[in-house]
């Protein structure tokens, strides 16, 4: 999670840290997060990976069901 500034009405603007160094500094002029975008970039290659290794697992799957209706049949002859 990335360095945010929340609005309280007591205390008025008070931050947030997301990372050590503006933790430490209590500014996030030194912040280390990753920008918001790249998170979600990051993301959406983890999921199509994700997506891509369900696919190819499926088509496996499927071929094996095939396989075992074929021998079941065979074993039923």
């Amino acid at each position: 999670m990335r360095c945010y500034h929340v609005y309280d009405e007591e205390a008025g603007k008070v931050l947030i840290p997301g990372c050590w160094s503006s933790a430490w500094d209590g500014h996030n002029r030194n912040c280390t997060c990753y920008p918001k975008n790249l998170e979600k970039n990051l993301e959406n290659e983890l999921v199509k990976e994700l997506r891509a290794s369900i696919a190819i697992l499926q088509r496996e799957n499927y071929k094996l069901v095939r396989e075992v209706e074929r021998l079941s049949k065979k074993l039923k002859q």
